[in-house]
């Protein structure tokens, strides 16, 4: 029928009387005991013959959904599978790159469980899914290769063109809404690019340790500095050994600017510690 075509081609939807105008449905019943009472007498062909329907007056059971019939209902969307999804990655990704979370960790793997479940009960395009397991791989490696971030945006290239075919069935109402695609995308991409900032920015940020982290701190003089003798300083909880280039009196604030093997070089705070 034509409007049957419609329905497919062009995803019309049409309401309960203009279903019934149309010749779609036999009826509309306002409630079970209309339907019922419709039916009743009815014929229909089966592959065992005409078979003369009888509803009048049988015994009514409700059917109830278990929990797993429910949870298995309201996942098996396109939209809440794909959220599970990047809130597995995001998850499992984070406790990857910064052990010791524990809770991200295991929220991701249940995040993941179950977006492989949905995955499972829906149809998906096996391109897609390929590319979101290659992301997946991707992501994984760049935790463990030194890559500078290009790693993860290839797994960021790979996830959104995967994301986009994994549910394109649109005749059939298979398919992510932008929507909900677009921010969950964006700000997933937005975490793992700042994860791989500040990774980044801690292996190449300079490890000062020891004597040479004394640079720039400040302390008080103990005993009178000269310019021919070294004083005593005291600088972050520990008294040093130190030197200047011109006489610091005791109690003078001073700063730390060089390490010479045990004794410090420091200059004073204020051109008044010298008077």
């Amino acid at each position: 029928p034509e409007w049957a075509e419609r329905a497919v081609r062009e995803s019309i939807a049409s309401t309960a009387s203009e279903a019934l105008a149309a010749g779609v449905i036999d009826t509309v019943a306002t409630n079970r005991k209309e339907l019922l009472a419709f039916l009743d007498g009815r014929k229909v062909e089966t592959a065992a013959g005409e078979v003369t329907i009888r509803t009048n007056n049988v015994p009514v059971t409700e059917a109830t959904s278990t929990f797993g019939e429910e949870l298995m209902m309201t996942i098996a969307n396109p939209n809440i599978a794909y959220f599970l999804l990047l809130l597995g990655l995001a998850g499992l990704w984070f406790e990857l790159s910064t052990p010791g979370a524990i809770v991200p960790g295991v929220a991701g793997v249940i995040a993941l469980v179950l977006g492989a479940w949905a995955m499972q009960l829906l149809s998906v395009n096996v391109t897609g899914l390929l590319l979101i397991l290659l992301a997946i791989l991707f992501f994984g490696l760049e935790i463990f290769v030194v890559s500078s971030g290009a790693l993860a945006v290839a797994g960021l290239v790979a996830l959104f063109i995967g994301s986009v075919m994994v549910f394109n069935q649109p005749e059939i109402g298979l398919v992510i809404n932008w929507w909900v695609f677009l921010p969950l995308f964006l700000s997933f991409s937005a975490g793992v690019l700042l994860l791989v900032f500040v990774v980044l920015r801690s292996t190449r940020k300079k490890v000062i340790s020891g004597r040479e982290g004394l640079v720039g701190e400040t302390g008080t003089v103990e005993r009178t500095i000269t310019a021919d003798q070294s004083g005593k300083v005291f600088v972050h909880g520990e008294l040093w050994d130190a030197s200047a280039v011109s006489p610091i009196p005791v109690g003078s604030s001073v700063t730390v600017v060089g390490v010479d093997g045990m004794k410090l070089k420091v200059k004073p705070n204020s051109t008044k510690e010298l008077s």
